[in-house]
């Protein structure tokens, strides 16, 4: 049984709207209360709301007054302020780089004295801010640039483009501010509002005040020092690599259950169920095989799920989910796939949709380069080296391959690499149930969420055995708190001490989920379908390569 985080599973706002240009639009001014200049008056700038702080972030700020916050967004983005009436949107967005970017581009003098200001002139790098503006060319051409330089705030330099372009019929101002923290890692704040089509955007009140506003937001902003949250990150991964050593074979195969019949209520009222098969296998069931005697793969565990929800009125969501992963974690495979029915819509159209995801994660190799060989080449001969050789070494790589089903959604697959401490969706489900319950301790891995089309962090606390209350019975538990993100909204898996999942709660959503069996299902459901999910594609794929969505079982 795996916890309400993965059984529930079933933007940043574009850096790319405006051309580049480093001289302000014709006929306007630079526009009003920028940052470098004085400070908005109370009649220019709207008043801020709470504060918002995110430790995990590592920032703090104070968002204009009156807009509604949204958290949990995909991608980069840490959250999200949406003020409907007025149709004003405050994204702000973690970036983090690989190799480092400057935030303005700066002269060549020579290779070891840079002047590093910002420059449009022939020969100067370009930093983050005129790359940005290079891709808004591309993607949103004829904007008007209205500002484009880099002025310090509170200590940090920040870069600052402003710009108004249209989109159909309605023209909006976006501003944005990126704070530099180093070379790796900006946060960026965009604030978009709408503008007037025409003439001088700086003469409209309403642009005179969101201007206003945004600076007096970027005043507010603090970096946080995150230093305690990486060293407690690397006591839970020290804690992870030992997990690993200890996860064998036979612990795992102890801990599959043939069957499972799981009741789900929410506000103590029940709104599904799911089925659940797990057994060894070697990889998904494939329609036109019985069995799986034609695989040829490892073995590992197979995790079949159906399920039917009912997360709102007049909504049915019906799901079936395969999870496959060999012992050692190298290779998994999955298959997710639901099917939402809104009922006929007011013409009397049904309105249905499929929705879901299949994936697979491999370990492959890859020739990477190493510094450290320069020089001493490859040994040929016993005692005899090659010096001439090349400084390069072959590694292996785990990577994970991730391909979305539906309409109207964006269907751009996922390939990346993967962190060591990632963790297979089977063993993900799996995990409650393996983690060592004898003492507390704390894990964190890293997951792929389909909701939110990433890898994650998941942070597992294990804490000490003690009553609890479940059902109407006071039993011995030991909680399990899980949670996507340092501080995503938490699931409690209740586990005995023998290691029988007994319950889980989400107190944030209010959702249970605890064990049951055919015949209650059965009675509350009348039409319940509690059957293994059907067979996905009807040919096995070679390894490293996830199943054809177009052959998944509905």
């Amino acid at each position: 049984m795996a916890n309400w985080t993965y059984r529930g599973i079933i933007a940043v706002f574009s850096l790319v709207l405006i051309a580049e240009s480093s001289a302000l639009a014709a006929g306007d001014s630079i526009l009003p209360g920028r940052p470098d200049a004085d400070k908005p008056t109370a009649q220019e700038a709207q008043e801020l709301g709470a504060p918002f702080e995110s430790v995990a972030a590592g920032i703090a700020f104070r968002p204009p007054a009156g807009m509604k916050k949204i958290v949990g967004m995909p991608g980069d983005v840490i959250v999200r302020y949406v003020d409907d009436d007025r149709h004003w949107v405050l994204a702000v967005s973690k970036l983090n780089f690989e190799k480092p970017v400057a935030l303005a581009s700066t002269i060549k003098v020579d290779r070891d004295s840079p002047a590093t200001m910002p420059s449009t002139q022939p020969g100067a790098d370009k930093g983050l801010l005129e790359t940005t503006a290079d891709q808004m060319k591309i993607d949103a051409p004829g904007v008007e640039v209205l500002r484009k330089d880099v002025v310090p705030i509170g200590g940090t330099d920040v870069g600052m483009i402003a710009a108004r372009y249209s989109v159909g019929p309605q023209t909006n101002l976006t501003q944005q501010g990126l704070f530099r923290v180093n070379d790796k890692n900006y946060y960026l704040f965009n604030l978009t509002v709408p503008a007037p089509r025409q003439g001088n955007v700086s003469d409209d009140p309403q642009v005179q005040t969101a201007v206003a506003t945004f600076n007096s937001v970027l005043e507010t902003v603090r970096l946080l020092e995150q230093t305690a949250i990486r060293e407690e990150q690397d006591q839970r991964l020290f804690h992870t690599r030992t997990l690993f050593v200890n996860l064998t074979q036979d612990k795992i195969r102890q801990a599959l259950v043939k069957e499972q019949w799981l009741r789900l209520k929410k506000d103590g009222k029940d709104i599904g169920y799911s089925y659940v098969a797990e057994e060894v296998g070697r990889d998904l069931p494939r329609a036109g095989h019985a069995g799986s005697a034609f695989a040829t793969g490892d073995e590992g565990p197979l995790i079949g799920i159906r399920s039917r929800t009912f997360p709102e009125a007049g909504t049915r969501v019906d799901a079936e989910t395969w999870m496959w992963m060999s012992f050692d974690r190298k290779n998994e495979k999955w298959s997710n796939i639901a099917i939402i029915d809104r009922g006929p819509d007011a013409t009397g159209k049904p309105q249905r949709r499929t929705v879901g995801d299949v994936g697979s994660s491999y370990v492959t190799q890859k020739t990477v380069y190493d510094k450290d060989l320069i020089g001493h080449g490859e040994e040929i001969k016993q005692g005899q080296v090659d010096a001439q050789q090349p400084p390069f070494r072959v590694v292996d790589v785990h990577m994970l391959d991730v391909e979305h089903i539906g309409k109207n959604q964006d269907s751009t697959p996922v390939l990346q690499q993967l962190p060591v401490f990632y963790i297979p969706q089977a063993l993900a489900y799996l995990l409650p149930e393996l983690l060592p319950r004898k003492q507390p301790n704390t894990y964190m891995f890293a997951s792929y969420v389909a909701e939110r089309r990433a890898v994650m962090s998941r942070y597992v606390d294990v804490g000490g055995e003690d009553q609890v209350t479940i059902g109407n019975k006071t039993v011995l538990a030991v909680p399990v708190k899980d949670r996507f993100g340092l501080e995503g909204a938490a699931t409690i898996n209740y586990i005995s001490p023998d290691g029988t999942y007994l319950e889980s709660d989400s107190p944030d959503t209010k959702v249970q989920v605890f064990p049951s069996d055919a015949a209650t299902l059965q009675q509350i459901w009348k039409d319940a379908n509690l059957t293994r999910p059907g067979a996905v594609e009807d040919a096995p794929v070679p390894p490293g390569k996830p199943p054809a969505p177009s052959a998944v079982s509905p």
